[in-house]
């Protein structure tokens, strides 16, 4: 839920031109999600391509590990025990850590707990339950951790670097240079998006039956917020029930007035395409062409979930063309794919 730093087009387009060949869209409703939902549709679009490896950045690189921990959470042991125990004053992961003390040593769930741990460990579950023929690659995270706010090397987290932006800290060697060309200005896009939240949770105040709002999270933040500006709305509200990537997801459900989201469908949109990836694509099986698409014509033989699918990216857009004031985001919908000869 966080704002990015550069928009979907540029990022293709920098892919493109660093040596990638095909790129595709992972959308709204299938990104903006808790880490296995978005493990689930990350590995499932790509298997749609018939891709034969996956590689992931982790903190932990020892396959064993993450054999073992996953074996755990798959166990249905460790589900019955976990059903039973969860708690509701908790976050999700905060409940698992406390079932999981039963299974592992203090420094075992201090790993699990990692950010990148996390969502590599439900890549290779998806993998396992799916029973996929996809074999995944590790990059060790090294010098900065996920959360951290500063950096001593040219490796920097997200973290560290949209902190230094926001915050006139010298980033310019934490980044090549056609992603520099590209960077939104984050602080007048934070001011935007919180005068935005401001006003639908002030004035328009039509929060009904929000999309994940069955705790009334959705009261909590409209009676808790500090809507002075963005961090202070997320320090505000975040706790052990609460973290803020949650925080911020239901406040894009809401700003979206998304009430619900369209279940799984395989999603397989090309934002950019090279040759290489072009001749790829056609040596792949009819069924499989036949659910890749671009533009907004071949949307028009997908089925309905694909549909309501699409329609919440290009909603998200436009959401996303107003924080960042950047109106030629919504022509750019389009008039994809975006080609590199």
């Amino acid at each position: 839920g966080e704002l990015s730093l550069l928009n979907k087009f540029d990022k293709a387009k920098i892919l493109l031109n660093n040596g990638v060949d095909i790129v595709i869209e992972l959308p709204f409703s299938q990104a903006v999600q808790s880490a296995d939902f978005f493990a689930k549709a990350s590995i499932n679009n790509l298997n749609q391509l018939n891709i034969t490896d996956i590689a992931f950045g982790c903190e932990c690189t020892n396959k064993q590990t993450l054999e073992k921990f996953v074996k755990i959470i798959q166990s249905d042991e460790f589900k019955q025990e976990f059903s039973q125990n969860k708690s509701f004053s908790l976050s999700l992961k905060d409940s698992y850590s406390n079932v999981l003390s039963k299974y592992l040593n203090d420094e075992e769930i201090e790993l699990f707990n990692k950010p990148n741990m996390t969502l590599g460990l439900q890549y290779l579950k998806v993998i396992k339950e799916d029973n996929l023929n996809i074999n995944y690659h590790i990059i060790k995270r090294v010098n900065n951790d996920y959360n951290d706010k500063t950096f001593n090397t040219s490796i920097a987290s997200a973290t560290s670097i949209r902190y230094a932006i926001s915050n006139n800290i010298d980033y310019q060697n934490t980044l090549p240079s056609d992603s520099l060309k590209s960077l939104i200005d984050i602080n007048n896009a934070k001011e935007r998006l919180i005068n935005i939240i401001k006003y639908k949770y002030l004035v328009d105040n039509n929060l009904d039956n929000i999309f994940l709002d069955s705790e009334g999270i959705n009261n909590y933040i409209k009676n808790n917020g500090n809507f002075n500006t963005l961090e202070s709305l997320q320090d505000s509200l975040k706790n052990k029930r609460y973290s803020i990537n949650r925080i911020n997801r239901i406040l894009l459900y809401s700003l979206l007035n998304i009430k619900r989201i369209p279940p799984y469908s395989p999603y397989v949109r090309i934002l950019g395409i090279n040759n290489k990836g072009l001749e790829y694509i056609k040596a792949l099986p009819k069924e499989t062409k036949e659910i890749v698409f671009s533009g907004k014509k071949e949307l028009k033989k997908q089925n309905n979930i694909t549909n309501d699918t699409a329609q919440l990216e290009m909603l998200s857009t436009k959401l996303y063309s107003l924080i960042v004031n950047d109106d030629k985001l919504n022509k750019l919908e389009s008039q994809l794919p975006i080609r590199k000869e």
